[in-house]
């Protein structure tokens, strides 16, 4: 009788303590579940934030590449002789900006410090070229759009997206970043052109160019986050 009892309560005993450990073990993999969840969309915010930047820095771009000669022709008096040679000022500054800025993004391994500075500059940049009359300081804004705009930006988003992209996922991350800026570079144009059209000025295009870099600036300032370096 004693026995019985005794492994009667034993049983009962090893029952709880099985109950216990089942409860502690789906607690652990719902938190774990949980957690996953909150970092993957944490993740998609991040590199999302990256994307949009990206789309309206080659929207400002391809505003320049496609409408600055047609702008400086009708509205700024230039001769068509000179206007290759100015709107080529654009790529050949961007030659030594990619180039630079790439490599201190390489030693301080952290995306914002940089955005914080091109961002700003290219920006009032590109409204610059709209709104200064003065042929030698038009000139001087396109140069410095071309150190701080669009190639000079690329890398340090790339290099972003490379490190926060999911696991597993870092090709398909890139494509859609691809996809994203040429979305930009379609749109830029076309946008553009309606415009002029409409008002009778391309200057709205690129003020609207400027607009579009604040609010993407505004959107990675908040959602974007720095991966630590690693060592």
């Amino acid at each position: 009788m004693f026995t019985f009892r005794y492994r009667k309560l034993s049983s009962t005993v090893i029952c709880q303590k099985r109950q216990r450990n089942d409860s502690i073990t789906s607690k652990r993999r719902f938190h774990s579940a949980r957690k996953l969840s909150t970092s993957f969309l944490e993740i998609i915010q991040v590199i999302l934030a990256a994307f949009i930047l990206c789309f309206v820095s080659i929207y400002a771009n391809f505003v320049i590449i496609t409408w600055l000669p047609e702008f400086l022709i009708s509205e700024r008096g230039f001769a068509g002789s000179s206007v290759g040679f100015i709107s080529s000022l654009v790529p050949w500054a961007s030659i030594p900006g990619a180039l630079i800025f790439a490599r201190v993004n390489d030693k301080i391994g952290k995306a914002k410090p940089l955005v914080y500075t091109l961002v700003p500059i290219a920006l009032l940049s590109v409204f610059a070229i709209a709104f200064v009359t003065n042929r030698p300081l038009l000139l001087t804004v396109l140069v410095i759009y071309g150190l701080t705009g669009k190639l000079a930006l690329d890398p340090i988003l790339i290099t972003f997206v490379t490190k926060n992209a999911p696991r597993g996922a870092l090709g398909t991350s890139l494509s859609a970043y691809n996809f994203i800026g040429t979305s930009g570079s379609i749109l830029a144009p076309y946008i553009t052109g309606a415009l002029s059209d409409s008002l009778g000025s391309m200057q709205i295009g690129f003020y609207l160019a400027s607009v579009l870099l604040i609010a993407g600036l505004v959107v990675f300032s908040f959602m974007a986050k720095d991966k630590p370096v690693n060592g």
